[in-house]
Order: C-alpha cells, then sequence, then structure tokens
C-alpha cells in the first residue's frame, strides 16, 4: 500500500444491494439491506415487522417468522457464531452483521443473515453468544421458545456437527485449518514483521509495550492450540 508492505488479506464481499444483486438476481433497488440495526438500501418495514413479532411460544407465532426469514439459513448463521464464539459480534451492542431480503412474496423474499468481520474467534473456548438479546440473537432467543424450531436446529446441528463430511465436524475443520496453515506457512514471516518489528522501530502508533510477533513463538504455537 503505497510501497509499504500491509500485510496478508482475506477478502470479502461489502454486504451492499450490488452483492445482493449479483448472489440472488435482480437490480439494486430490489433489494433491503440492513447493516448492523440500519437500513443500507430499501428500507426497514419488513426487518423491523419481524422483529417485532412476540416469542414463538405457539406454532402460528413460530410459522409468522417464516415469512420474514430464511430460517434454515438462519441457523445455520447462527449455529457458526456460536460454535465459534465470535467475540466481536452482537454482544451488549449490536454489531458485524448484515442482513439482505429481496423484495418479493414467498419463500425468495425472506432474510439472509451474512457474517462479517469474523477475525476475533476462537480465542477463547469459554466465550458464550447463546443467550445474548440483541440483533440477530435477539432473534434466536425468541425462536427458540419453539418446538418445531428446536427441532430444526437440532437437524442443522447434526448436519454440520455429526453427520459424516458435516462442514463444522472435527475431521472437515482440521483439514481446512491445516490447508490454510500451509498457505500462510511462509507469508506469516513477513506478516509478522509488518505488525511486530515495524511497530516497534518504524512505526509506534500508540505508547504501550509492542509484541515481536514470530513465526515459531506465536503462529506456529497458536496452531498447535488450535
Amino acid at each position: 500500500l503505497n510501497g509499504l508492505y500491509w500485510g496478508t488479506y482475506d477478502l470479502s464481499e461489502d454486504p451492499s444491494a450490488t452483492f445482493a444483486k449479483t448472489a440472488l438476481g435482480g437490480s439494486e433497488e430490489d433489494f433491503d439491506v440492513v447493516d448492523q440495526a440500519y437500513s443500507k438500501n430499501g428500507d426497514l418495514v419488513a426487518y423491523n415487522a419481524m422483529t417485532a413479532l412476540p416469542a414463538a411460544g405457539t406454532l402460528a407465532q413460530y410459522e409468522a417468522y417464516h415469512q420474514y426469514l430464511n430460517m434454515p439459513e438462519f441457523i445455520d448463521y447462527m449455529m457458526l457464531h456460536f460454535f465459534m464464539g465470535h467475540q466481536d459480534w452482537s454482544t451488549t451492542v449490536t454489531k458485524n452483521w448484515a442482513a439482505v431480503r429481496k423484495r418479493v412474496p414467498g419463500a425468495e423474499g425472506t432474510f439472509r443473515y451474512l457474517p462479517w468481520d469474523g477475525e476475533c474467534i476462537l480465542l477463547n473456548e469459554d466465550v458464550n453468544r447463546v443467550t445474548v438479546t440483541t440483533p440477530p440473537s435477539g432473534l434466536h432467543t425468541k425462536l427458540d421458545d419453539s418446538l418445531e424450531y428446536r427441532l430444526l436446529f437440532a437437524d442443522r446441528v447434526h448436519r454440520s456437527m455429526v453427520a459424516p463430511g458435516g462442514a463444522l465436524t472435527p475431521a472437515e475443520n482440521l483439514s481446512r485449518w491445516k490447508k490454510w496453515q500451509a498457505v500462510m506457512d511462509k507469508p506469516i514471516v513477513a506478516e509478522a514483521a509488518r505488525w511486530g518489528d515495524y511497530r516497534r522501530d518504524v512505526h509506534q502508533s500508540s505508547e504501550g509495550v509492542y509484541q515481536l510477533y514470530t513465526r515459531e513463538n506465536h503462529f506456529l504455537a497458536e496452531h498447535a492450540r488450535m
């Protein structure tokens, strides 16, 4: 960046109307895009109607959510965040999430939640995000009053975490981790120098003790912990 090596990147598309159009078809004007509870495109009419629904204590109350929410994808989204213990996601404030909805009737016109800014994960195995009541977790805490929702949640857990080849089974997690660990094995040396030696010796952006990162003492140690 302007002649300075800045680091390694994991690129992702901005959760915008352009992204929604590309993924789901139509035009940018066809979508509601909600970014951390604020309207980024379209309006909040459907979103506010969804979040105003009562806890799903009856079958009718549970089914009312289906007109607004893509339930299987929402459960997968919540399960992922619970599993990885996302520390920088909807805690006492709502942050680091987006939802898109195509403004058409039926199942196609339901909200889909998108993961965002997920680098603060797996830092502490004791992080618990299951009981958080800010969006989008607040939807889960209202939906889990429903036996039907809990059964569907259990089905999705079995699919991803129990069944052979499930995306969140230990074998699949280890395979992905080792794949990317190998990709980063050499680039991490420059990454360590950029955010360790350079921060201490060249560009001290703030006061404090600067960590001198090394591949052996930090990257490989974290690899072994994981």
